[in-house]
């Protein structure tokens, strides 16, 4: 099973300011319905959060998983910019990795502008916290950033035994989906 977060349930700094950034509904999406995206026009401090309730997870799951990995649905526009020189740092909590964050430089995703993305923001263990709390964040440079289309996030069980990310794919070759 895989579950989705759609845009509009995310926090995002200066997300409701139209020259920051823009809605898009009916985005052509092979990632578990969502529907939406936003538009990054211009920011130089780059703040996404959100946060789940575990007990969701447990509820779809049982205790049969272990382990999830969430990724953020991204795409590019061709002149998206400001990618190159301020790397996106990602974070999740609980957490299975041992460092603080995971960082990434966006830049190759850019060059690859007009198709949907998957980032992975890390993993967490099905633990007894109450919440797991997630964010992307870019907020060390001053470098403006623009261009990028936010769909949500996907969160996908971990498979034990090789430790990959679950994409099992329907009849129709999408993914079997549950909105949170």
């Amino acid at each position: 099973m895989i579950f989705s977060v759609g845009v509009r349930y995310l926090t995002i700094t200066w997300g409701n300011q139209r020259r920051f950034w823009k809605e898009f509904d009916n985005i052509s999406d092979p990632f578990c319905g969502l529907g939406e995206a936003k538009l990054l026009v211009q920011v130089n401090w780059l703040e996404v959060t959100g946060k789940l309730s575990m007990g969701e997870l447990k509820r779809h799951n049982g205790d049969s998983i272990k382990t999830y990995e969430i990724f953020y649905v991204v795409s590019f526009n061709e002149d998206a910019y400001g990618w190159h020189s301020a790397p996106v740092k990602f974070t999740v909590k609980p957490r299975v990795e041992p460092l603080p964050f995971i960082e990434v430089n966006l830049e190759e995703y850019r060059k690859k502008h007009g198709q949907w993305h998957e980032i992975s923001g890390g993993r967490f263990p099905v633990s007894g916290e109450k919440y797991v709390e997630f964010g992307m964040y870019e907020v060390e440079t001053a470098w403006w950033k623009g261009g990028m289309h936010l769909a949500g996030v996907i969160i996908k069980a971990v498979n034990d035994d090789d430790q990959t990310a679950h994409t099992k794919r329907d009849q129709q070759g999408g993914y079997s989906c549950e909105k949170l």
